[in-house]
């Protein structure tokens, strides 16, 4: 298969050109054709692709601390009101 532009390959993809230029920015394997155009080889850029594609049985990273719902006033950054009278 003949090698594709960035364009190209993320139509084929049905991402963003901007995804496949992140890609190649993290390793996707693309070369400089004719002019300064960055083009792609559809078969290592696949290759690489299932390589570094998150595996389907693997959790994410929880993010975020669960609590019990409320809040404690120290939490908060709020003043009172009549702190500020003062």
């Amino acid at each position: 298969m003949a090698w594709l532009k960035v364009a190209e390959f993320a139509e084929e993809q049905s991402v963003s050109p901007s995804t496949v230029r992140n890609w190649i920015k993290d390793g996707m394997p693309s070369a400089t054709g004719p002019c300064g155009v960055i083009v792609v080889d559809p078969e290592a850029a696949e290759e690489w692709l299932d390589a570094h594609s998150a595996e389907p049985d693997e959790e994410p990273e929880v993010l975020v601390e669960e609590n019990d719902g409320e809040l404690d006033e120290d939490e908060l950054d709020v003043e009172d009101e009549d702190d500020e009278e003062e």
